[in-house]
């Protein structure tokens, strides 16, 4: 296929259409103005030479200030050159990774800073640098420098270091992801152009310029960008302390910030110049450093000390087996202590039982069979039996009637009347005042009747 097609006839350029084919976290007027320059490329309007220059020119490496290598990320970021270098910078993220990459391996580099200006670029490449950033910052403390503009793509990347600074005037932002369609059919009708896709798969053809994109497929390609967009936002959320009060609406909202409103968003963590950078890239190797000795003397310390921990441990166990003995006892004793009060709280409540019940010569065994009973039960009871006991006094009271007197069975004493006999059996007997009476009207019958 010709490369160099005269945009005019209403065709576009291989270099076209792979650019409308990507997916891009970019200000849209930079990939406007990418697009126009391919357009020029392939009008012949701009030289060969200056956008076909080798994929290595890209590769700047890295300079160094006070032991921090500064890694610049100028212009437009793709994963790899495609022939656009021309195109007010263009850095690769694979040229990219490789220069954090040395710095990492380099002993004399102590801090990396990460020098960006940059609209951002496509999504393919972005996410593996950020994520390299990422791991990166765990080995050396990694401070992203924005130094003009650092958006999109260019801020997902930036935005995993251990921190953020950006220049008063840098534009800081545009949180989100695009993809340009272009429908060029009504150019190709005009010139007599009918393409026709011969495919396999509903969504093959999906957003080709020369068909108008359709409905459904236009929903197709927004769930894709969707799907790109959350992983940007979830990136950036969790690398930074955002603040807002609904993400999507303050923050990833494709806008772009000056560093200060950037700063009060959470976006970044300081207002400076590239040697503010640096030096906190410095800072931030001396606190990993401190964080480091301490770590290293607690361990030191711990080993020192585990000889005397020996002796510390077999004190403890002695003193643990003391105080285990001497629980033990404590325990016996609270519970002999335990029993002893039940005991007398029931000694205590059997008499109260005794002294309430003490007018209705109750048997023993009964009142301790009382006992169990509550208060309320008791006074029932005391109730009952008080006025049983009445009702049997009224009646021995009229039975009660003089007699010439009887002999007991057994002895020579001479019973003469019904309570002398109810006291004799009584006595006797040792029995309750209910049970004498009973045995008294069968015993001595002749002083019950009426």
């Amino acid at each position: 296929m010709n490369n160099n097609v005269d945009t005019s006839q209403g065709t576009t350029s291989a270099l076209e259409q792979l650019m409308l084919a990507q997916d891009w976290a970019i200000l849209p007027a930079k990939l406007e103005q990418l697009l126009t320059v391919v357009r020029m490329h392939a009008s012949g309007q701009l030289p060969m030479a200056l956008v076909d220059a080798s994929e290595s020119a890209s590769r700047v490496g890295y300079t160094m200030q006070r032991g921090v290598a500064i890694v610049p990320v100028v212009g437009t970021i793709l994963k790899r050159g495609r022939g656009l270098q021309a195109l007010s910078g263009v850095r690769t993220t694979i040229d990219i990774q490789a220069d954090i990459q040395h710095a990492l391996d380099n002993p004399e580099v102590s801090a990396i800073v990460l020098d960006i200006d940059s609209p951002g670029g496509t999504v393919d490449g972005t996410k593996q640098l950020a994520d390299f950033v990422r791991s990166a910052s765990a080995v050396k403390p990694v401070v992203t420098y924005g130094n003009g503009v650092i958006a999109s793509a260019a801020y997902w990347i930036g935005s995993q270091a251990n921190a953020v600074v950006a220049f008063d005037t840098t534009q800081v932002g545009s949180i989100g992801t695009v993809l340009m369609h272009q429908d060029w059919s009504a150019y190709e009708t005009k010139f007599g152009v009918k393409t026709t896709f011969i495919h396999q798969g509903k969504y093959k053809v999906v957003g080709n310029p020369s068909e108008p994109l359709t409905d459904e497929g236009k929903a197709h390609i927004q769930e894709r960008i969707n799907a790109i967009n959350a992983l940007f936002v979830s990136a950036v959320k969790a690398a930074r302390p955002l603040k807002y009060t609904n993400l999507m609406d303050d923050i990833a909202n494709g806008a772009v910030f000056l560093a200060a409103e950037a700063m009060s968003l959470g976006l970044i963590d300081q207002v400076g110049n590239l040697q503010d950078a640096i030096n906190l890239a410095l800072k931030l190797v001396g606190d990993k450093k401190m964080e480091k000795a301490k770590v290293e003397a607690t361990t030191t310390d711990a080993v020192a000390s585990s000889t005397v921990n020996e002796d510390v441990l077999a004190e403890l166990r002695a003193l643990k087996a003391q105080n285990e003995t001497l629980v033990a006892s404590l325990q016996a004793k609270a519970e002999l202590l335990e029993a002893k009060e039940k005991a007398e709280a029931a000694a205590q409540r059997q008499a109260a039982i005794a002294k309430q019940f003490a007018d209705c010569k109750v048997a023993e065994d009964s009142l301790a069979a009382f006992a169990g009973l509550t208060d309320e039960q008791l006074s029932v009871v005391h109730k009952e039996i008080s006025s049983r006991q009445a009702i049997v006094d009224k009646q021995l009271e009229a039975l009660s009637q003089p007699t010439e007197g009887a002999h007991t069975e057994h002895s020579d004493t001479v019973v003469t009347g019904r309570d002398q006999a109810i006291k004799f059996v009584q006595t006797r007997d040792k029995c309750s005042l209910d049970e004498a009476i009973l045995a008294a009207s069968k015993e001595f019958a002749e002083f019950f009747t009426i």
